[in-house]
């Protein structure tokens, strides 16, 4: 389904790219057709670990924050879960939506 001036999702080629991507950029690439989709500026995805005390987010991390690691040309950041937005919306399944100036900021649980 279009979402108003954004181009539908193709899955087929969606999945066709992940399926030739490494494992981290495969994440890079279901978030960039996403964005393209909803026509959001950025999208990210954050990804609890096992302990289930922080998550890890996939790309560039974002310059002065802690946890910061790559290995070649792949980046992660791990991101403390207490007490953030990101363990609201994980503990409570439920949606987060903050006002920004230019739009809004959405954190949304995504499980499997």
């Amino acid at each position: 389904m279009p979402c108003g001036d954004h181009p539908e999702l193709d899955l087929h080629a969606l999945l066709e790219r992940v399926e030739a991507a490494s494992p981290t950029a495969a994440v890079d690439v279901v978030a960039e057709e996403l964005g393209a989709a909803v026509g959001a500026k950025e999208v990210r995805f954050l990804i609890a670990d096992f302990s289930g005390r922080a998550v890890v987010r996939f790309g560039p991390p974002t310059l002065g924050e802690p946890g910061a690691r790559h290995q070649g040309s792949e980046h992660s950041q791990t991101l403390p879960l207490s007490g953030t937005v990101y363990e609201r919306v994980l503990r409570t399944q439920q949606v987060d939506v903050s006002k920004l100036d230019d739009g809004v900021h959405l954190t949304a649980p995504v499980t499997d």
